[in-house]
């Protein structure tokens, strides 16, 4: 692999009893918020999914396609907050976020996990020079394109039904 030839690929870390443990991979999306899946962070839902405070677990994400926690990455990037996105509490097409960023909710691709969208806010702005935010396809996304799915510990070549 290239070195950091998907600059957008985020991993994300959570700290659990004092030792940082790799959660699940997400991508960048602007320099300061990061894509991923709620249910990476399912101990913030408590009973009937109602959010449960976590405010004193801390988070982290390193960014570039070539980062293996903790050595061989830049320095971490701490999260500020992490917004989740339920599809019985939002409209079904999008959510607007802060910053102008959208968030287009496609329910015909998501069969089993609705809700599976979480945007973290990271404390600092990245930097160009350590990462890039991904650039995502347009309308024209023919179905059973090729697509290239990268993320945290896995390289495959999947095809989108």
């Amino acid at each position: 692999l290239t070195y950091n030839k998907y600059p957008w690929v985020a991993t994300i870390e959570v700290e659990e009893n004092g030792r940082w443990e790799m959660k699940c991979s997400g991508a960048l999306i602007s320099p300061r918020h990061v894509i991923t899946a709620a249910h990476c962070f399912k101990e913030f839902f408590g009973p009937k999914r109602r959010r449960v405070d976590r405010k004193n677990q801390k988070r982290r994400v390193f960014l570039g396609s070539r980062c293996n926690p903790p050595q061989g990455c830049e320095k971490p990037y701490s999260v500020k907050e992490v917004s989740f996105f339920h599809y019985d509490i939002i409209s079904p097409n999008s959510v607007h976020l802060k910053e102008g960023i959208q968030v287009i909710h496609y329910p015909c691709l998501i069969k089993e996990r609705d809700d599976d969208i979480a945007i973290m806010h990271l404390e600092e702005e990245v930097s160009s020079n350590n990462a890039t935010p991904i650039c995502l396809p347009g309308l024209s996304l023919e179905p059973k394109s090729s697509l290239l799915f990268v993320g945290a510990g896995y390289d495959c070549r999947c095809l989108l039904l």
